[in-house]
């Protein structure tokens, strides 16, 4: 009775420490597949932001009246996106704004047109304030803009500015 017993319990500590290496083991897997997924996310979101704004350029030079459409696959993480428009009084110019939540942490990608005056706006986005362009101001896209998923930006040459639309 007493080698049954003695045969038991072995089998039970046999079986826990497996139990706990497969834990360790699928943490391991979980850590590197979360980290993994936001760096494929940041890299998607620099993709489309250096795209966005080598477009927004070739719009540009090419003049008033040229369009193109820009197909981006947005992942899920994007909170917040936004252009923003700062006039420090000598000069002018504009940048976007991708805000992520991965986790518990947030993080900000920017992106700039290489020729800093070169100014990009959006239609049916919400303003902080009046556009006025002698001051500083804020365009906010809409949620379903930059949600997750396959979008369609039409990028539009104005007569001074560049205008970036979602086409729904």
């Amino acid at each position: 009775m007493m080698k049954k017993a003695q045969a038991s319990l072995e089998f039970l500590i046999i079986l826990g420490i497996a139990f706990v290496f497969i834990l360790m083991l699928g943490g391991v897997f979980f850590s590197f597949s979360n980290t993994s997924q936001n760096s494929l996310d940041t890299q998607q979101v620099e993709k489309i932001g250096n795209e966005l704004m080598t477009n927004v350029e070739k719009i540009y030079f090419r003049g008033v009246g040229n369009k193109i459409q820009y197909e981006a696959r947005f992942p899920e993480a994007i909170q917040n996106m936004s252009i923003h428009y700062i006039n420090d009084g000598s000069k002018n110019f504009t940048y976007l704004n991708v805000t992520r939540i991965s986790g518990s942490q947030i993080s900000s990608q920017v992106f700039f047109p290489r020729e800093n005056y070169i100014q990009f706006i959006c239609n049916n986005c919400q303003n902080t304030a009046p556009i006025n362009y002698s001051s500083n101001f804020t365009l906010y896209f809409q949620k379903e803009d930059f949600s997750q998923g396959t979008k369609t930006i039409e990028i539009k040459s104005l007569q001074e500015r560049v205008q970036l639309e979602f086409i729904k």
